[in-house]
């Protein structure tokens, strides 16, 4: 049960952080126009916050309570970049480009949302008892249900992209491209 746990959680946050930014196309194309300036800017904030995210490590992989605190760090890190994430869109402010601002609203909703999941999910985890394992597992059972709004986050590169104008733009940013945002 806890390695499936880890399993969901180790995959949820990866997929979600190195989804924050996906891959556009490897032609260089010339840098123009406000739009371009504004995704060279997000990529590269985009590139500084999201890292890589460590999976849990535990000191002791039997005691529930060396699990509980390994889950923590991972989870108050998960949150600090997603918390980054949202500061650096909001510092960015809305894409020069038609729908620029329902691009970018849609963008920080969905990160919010992937937040309330992590939050959700630290919250389960303070109170998880540790007693013993039996008890820990029974405890986190319910961390799948709480992070499921995480599991299924792509990040907001995605969402931004899902405007043509944004897109492009970030396909003809060098920033973004060399990023393979």
């Amino acid at each position: 049960m806890t390695r499936r746990l880890i399993v969901g959680v180790v995959m949820a946050a990866v997929a979600g952080l190195s989804a924050a930014g996906c891959s556009g196309s490897d032609d260089k194309k010339p840098e123009l126009g406000p739009d371009v300036a504004w995704a060279g800017k997000v990529c590269e904030l985009v590139g500084k916050n999201v890292g890589s995210l460590m999976p849990p490590t535990f000191s002791n992989p039997n005691d529930p309570k060396a699990k509980k605190a390994g889950y923590l760090k991972f989870l108050n890190d998960l949150s600090s970049r997603l918390t980054a994430l949202e500061s650096t869109l909001t510092t960015a402010g809305a894409p020069p480009v038609t729908g620029g601002q329902q691009a970018l609203d849609k963008a920080l909703q969905n990160l919010r949302t992937a937040k309330v999941g992590v939050a959700k999910a630290t919250v389960a985890m303070n109170r998880a008892q540790t007693t013993n394992v039996r008890t820990f597992e029974k405890s986190v059972a319910g961390l799948n249900q709480a992070m499921q709004a995480y599991a299924t986050y792509e990040g907001p590169v995605k969402d931004l992209r899902s405007n043509r104008q944004i897109s492009d733009a970030f396909n003809r940013s060098s920033t973004c491209v060399s990023q393979k945002l």
